[in-house]
């Protein structure tokens, strides 16, 4: 660490999310003089290890029982988060749907865990976020309440920055991920040369994630086939195994049998790996909401399937032209539906989203030369 270097430290869900692990290394790409501090279990933050200007905290099971135990002595205070910001000038809040209503019965423990991630005298920054579902107006109003104390914050989406925009700290910028076009990839490669090699790449999710799973199963199934039909090879991506990605991908292998032409990809601590095979995809059928977001922002052909709020919002924001479903519909749409992207381009303007989703770190920007 350089002398007088400036720091801040990061909070986002630290559980081998490759949406959220790329939030954290897009930030440290952005800033490379600022040193940023972050806190997690060994094993679910490898991935970021390798980003020189990331200081990690690592967590063990004393510390986290420690830590425990301190929030129920001081209520409303994070002792340990505390501890680890000592040196930084204030706490970023980066991550995707990190308001979601709870069940009743573990709101108490929601509000108290927003209220910790807060400390006196630091400044607090909430980025790249967007809020709901919820289901009760008290539920909206705490949190008026609650981002009215932060220094800065701005939203992903725009339906989110209406419910908040009375308040003057608060923005709306694309998904952070669209700047992804500024540093990857480094260079252009000719992708007829790989035409052999040619693939579709299915973003799958879970069983948990998902409503109809079964429904869903089988349509991506049906559609595999037609493109393997059509001599294409396949990549089935698995963005968190945690909550199940890697397990869908396998039970569709499975209904293929022994085929050599479908290849499972887990996302395993290497973040460039993953953008790599989505970059090289000849289209890319993406449930997960950054498998979406990164084929966009590089103008690779997606077919959008919905499973949240969150998905459709973002492309009615960026005026997306293309076809897409919900995954409540699956079982409605034939094949030339889901190919349709591939034959008739629908590209965005990346290279205006990439220059908008700057604004999710302008209050970083503004302070680096104070």
């Amino acid at each position: 660490m350089k002398k007088n270097q400036k720091q801040y430290y990061v909070e986002f869900f630290n559980h081998n999310n490759f949406g959220d692990d790329l939030f954290v290394y897009t930030l440290c790409r952005k800033f490379p003089e600022i040193m940023f501090h972050t806190n997690g279990k060994k094993d679910k933050v490898q991935s970021l290890k390798k980003i020189e200007n990331l200081y990690i905290h690592y967590d063990n099971w004393i510390k986290r029982k420690l830590n425990a135990v301190l929030k129920r002595v001081y209520k409303k205070q994070d002792l340990l988060l505390k501890y680890r910001s000592r040196h930084c000038k204030g706490i970023i809040y980066i991550g995707g749907s990190l308001y979601i209503q709870p069940q009743d019965k573990w709101l108490k423990d929601y509000y108290l865990n927003s209220d910790r991630l807060s400390i006196k005298g630091k400044s607090f920054n909430l980025i790249g976020a967007n809020f709901g579902p919820y289901k009760d107006e008290s539920f909206l109003n705490h949190f008026k309440d609650k981002f009215k104390e932060y220094e800065y914050v701005c939203f992903r989406d725009k339906k989110t920055y209406r419910l908040f925009q009375d308040l003057e700290n608060v923005n709306y910028a694309p998904d952070i991920i669209f700047q992804i076009r500024d540093w990857f990839p480094n260079k252009k490669i000719n992708k007829k040369d790989n035409e052999k090699n040619k693939y579709i790449l299915f973003s799958l999710v879970g069983e948990n994630v998902i409503k109809n799973y079964e429904e869903y199963i089988e349509q991506v199934n049906i559609w595999v086939k037609e493109y393997l039909n059509r001599d294409f090879n396949i990549i089935l991506l698995s963005m968190c195994k945690e909550q199940g990605d890697l397990e869908t991908c396998n039970n569709i292998k499975k209904l293929n049998g022994d085929c050599d032409r479908i290849k499972i990809v887990s996302y395993e601590n290497d973040v460039e790996k993953i953008l790599e095979y989505i970059y090289y995809a000849e289209y890319v059928v993406g449930t997960r909401f950054h498998s979406i977001v990164i084929s966009l922002a590089l103008n690779i052909s997606v077919f959008p399937i919905i499973y949240s709020n969150k998905t459709i919002n973002m492309l009615k924001d960026i005026d997306f032209k293309g076809k897409y479903i919900d995954s409540n519909e699956i079982s409605k749409i034939g094949f030339a539906w889901v190919d349709y992207n591939r034959c008739n381009k629908n590209d965005v303007n990346s290279d205006e989203l990439a220059h908008e989703a700057q604004k999710h770190f302008k209050w970083i920007q503004n302070n680096l030369n104070r």
